[in-house]
């Protein structure tokens, strides 16, 4: 049985690692109901184009001879295979849309790395820089799609579309300080905390250790359950940050929402650092803004705390300097009061003396 967590992720009830596993499932579904080339209607329902189908979206543009959509065939398999309870099921359908969303779109990105694999023979991190011809990615054709799609898929991937898009990601890429790559596969946030737990024991499953273990793969975890050092900078940097940041203790297993909140300024880039989509982005939002200054332990607090005794430093000066400039000004009223009598005292017999 499975229990949604956050935007797009499950953990299991009594977790057991021989049981069928969520994220292995969808990978061999979408697959096996790849809808292959479909056709983009209008509002009207004219057909705009055909093409092959390149993300979760279009898996709900093709039906089967029932005239029910792939997309409906492939959720119906995949709840055959795992129960929710009756108070989950409305959120583990919108966790499952948006999980699928995101691995439909990983499916095509991998496809063309696969095909260059296969014509190159090299791996993931060299195929990303290689390029082939349309001729070689139609020779090198993946067993789960069609003809027809991967000849279309081909094409575009030798297109002009294709590669400005592709320059554009990786710009894009480059900008982002969220570029740490996980090397625990595609195990999930919550499935590697449970299966950590499964094989070293709840302190084993915190969540720094959980992190370094996704960054640093789960192969190289030590007999005790301890991670391999991170071979990231930027990952270890970020989980630097997240230590710096959180109240809680390092043997926790709950995730720090302020902590997470404020490492991407308000999830600038649209992702948390750590456990992104194990977490509800707008609870999360939400909480750590309603709170946003509540723990002193924090290094935001900390900084407003610190900014408030300079502010404080500064109005206790000029209350000092308006102090003095009171008493400076009561003393010449005093002054000009005396002088003003004086006047009074020589002016005033001039007027007896001149009548």
């Amino acid at each position: 049985m499975l229990k949604p967590q956050g935007s797009k992720q499950f953990t299991y009830v009594n977790y057991n690692p021989k049981d069928y596993k969520y994220g292995s499932q969808v990978g061999a579904l979408i697959k096996r109901f790849y809808p292959g080339m479909v056709n983009i209607h209008d509002e009207e329902g004219r057909i705009l184009e055909k093409r092959a189908a390149m993300s979760w979206n279009d898996y709900y543009c093709k039906k089967d001879i029932t005239n029910v959509t792939y997309a409906r065939l492939l959720k119906c398999e995949f709840w055959t295979l795992f129960k929710v309870t009756q108070a989950d099921v409305r959120k583990a359908d919108r966790n499952l849309e948006t999980y699928l969303a995101k691995r439909v779109s990983d499916l095509i990105y991998q496809a063309r790395l696969d095909a260059v694999k296969i014509h190159k023979d090299c791996d993931d991190n060299q195929a990303r820089a290689i390029h082939l011809t349309e001729e070689q990615y139609i020779a090198s054709k993946l067993w789960w799609c069609d003809n027809d799609a991967w000849v279309f898929l081909s094409k575009y991937w030798t297109s002009k579309e294709y590669k400005t898009k592709r320059r554009a990601a990786q710009a894009s890429r480059l900008k982002s300080v969220d570029v740490a790559q996980n090397r625990g596969g595609s195990r999930p946030w919550g499935e590697t905390q449970q299966l950590l737990e499964y094989k070293f024991g709840p302190e084993k499953a915190s969540t720094f250790n959980t992190y370094a273990v996704m960054k640093s793969g789960f192969k190289k975890v030590d007999k005790a359950g301890k991670s391999a050092p991170i071979p990231s900078r930027r990952a270890q940097t970020r989980l630097d940050e997240y230590s710096a940041r959180t109240q809680l203790h390092e043997n926790s297993k709950e995730l720090d929402v302020q902590a997470l909140y404020f490492m991407e300024r308000g999830m600038a880039h649209g992702r948390l650092p750590i456990a992104d989509g194990y977490v509800d982005k707008q609870t999360l939002a939400a909480t750590a803004k309603s709170n946003r200054f509540r723990s002193s332990n924090t290094a935001a607090y900390q900084a407003v705390v610190h900014e408030n005794e300079e502010l404080k430093e500064r109005n206790d000066a000029l209350n000092e300097t308006n102090k003095k400039l009171n008493e400076n000004n009561e003393i010449l009223i005093e002054e000009n009061s005396v002088n003003r009598e004086m006047m009074l005292v020589i002016v005033i017999p001039l007027h007896v003396t001149a009548y």
